[in-house]
């Protein structure tokens, strides 16, 4: 036997994945309550009816530690390459160049994928997000001064050019990321 203000649960109304897009009318399924109170309450039974999603819980949260660990631990890394590779020349100057190359491909990041995600669903680009952020991520790592003319002391690439090409990919993925939260 149903409750006055609860539909029995085969006619509950079920939110689809195209109906979770913002903006959500809640009065498509509440219309029909004269309450407020009802209203609430029926919201509120859709919502438990769904459960909590661990597993989205999980990726959310290890996407948000691993773009706040890409984004803040440069602040700590950066001074040490400069030691090794750049030494003297304006490190400071490169070191802010750097994370600004990072925060600027964040908001580029973010209007490209904004647009895109609003166009074929944020899901759908979460695969692309960390395929960006892994490619980016291997390619800091190989990031170095190439063949190094020791007679002359000059090499052939700067390392300081690439970590800041490779920042700035790495915050156009991290800019996907930081549009979920």
């Amino acid at each position: 036997m149903a409750t006055p203000n609860k539909a029995p649960k085969s006619h509950r109304p079920h939110l689809h994945l195209q109906e979770r897009a913002w903006p959500f009318d809640p009065t498509k399924y509440t219309g029909h309550i004269p309450t407020i109170d009802g209203q609430r309450k029926q919201l509120v039974s859709i919502i438990d009816e769904h459960g909590f999603n661990w597993r989205v819980w999980a990726v959310a949260a290890t996407g948000f530690f691993t773009d706040s660990y890409n984004l803040f631990a440069s602040n700590i890394i950066l001074p040490c390459l400069a030691f090794v590779y750049w030494g003297s020349e304006h490190e400071a100057n490169i070191e802010i160049t750097i994370n600004a190359l990072t925060l600027a491909g964040s908001t580029v990041g973010m209007v490209i994928f904004g647009y895109l995600a609003d166009k074929y669903g944020r899901q759908q680009l979460y695969g692309v997000e960390l395929m960006i952020v892994i490619f980016s991520t291997i390619g800091l790592a190989q990031s170095s001064v190439g063949w190094m003319n020791h007679s002359q002391d000059k090499s052939s690439m700067q390392a300081h050019s690439w970590i800041m090409v490779w920042r700035f990919v790495m915050g156009i993925g991290i800019g996907r990321t930081l549009l979920t939260f």
